[in-house]
């Protein structure tokens, strides 16, 4: 039993060894939930991704929110790893809250300030691009949550990252 087992790990040492000597990148995918943290890069399908910084704020760039609701600027850097050019914008990253089941979008590029996510952009392979989301949502709402969920193109999601932000 032992030296079958032996056998498995060096022939699983052998190939892993083998595909990176053929250049291609093994990338360990992960399923389901990951509670994740501002500041740490994430590794999906299509592309790597670090929230570098979360803050509240009063107004950006010109743009004040309505009475009783708050501004939240998240900066993004995503690096394409996938082997083609892939399209990125800001439909990819959501909130959710304690207080509401709806997920709330970052606003749409509200002037030609150009530190603010496109809605959409391509991203061509091994580039990678870093901007603003904002986000506006209630004021009062708790326990206000940063996702990215992994869909594929036949709609099955694979994972779920979730960022819990400080109230």
């Amino acid at each position: 039993m032992k030296r079958k087992i032996t056998a498995a790990i060096v022939i699983a040492l052998a190939v892993s060894l083998a595909l990176s000597g053929c250049g291609e990148t093994v990338r360990n995918f992960i399923m389901g939930n990951v509670d994740g943290e501002i500041g740490k890069t994430y590794s999906t399908k299509w592309f790597d991704f670090i929230v570098s910084s979360v803050d509240k704020v009063d107004e950006y760039s010109e743009y004040t929110p309505p009475e009783g609701y708050t501004l939240l600027d998240v900066v993004v850097k995503e690096t394409n790893t996938f082997d083609e050019p892939i399209t990125m914008g800001t439909f990819d990253f959501y909130l959710t809250t304690d207080t509401s089941s709806m997920e709330i979008y970052p606003l749409d590029p509200f002037n030609d300030d150009p530190t603010l996510m496109p809605e959409e952009f391509d991203l061509a392979l091994k580039e990678s691009a870093e901007y603003h989301m904002i986000f506006e949502f209630p004021a009062d709402a708790t326990g206000v949550t940063l996702k990215y969920t992994e869909v594929d193109e036949d709609d099955n999601v694979s994972a779920t990252f979730s960022i819990k932000l400080p109230d």
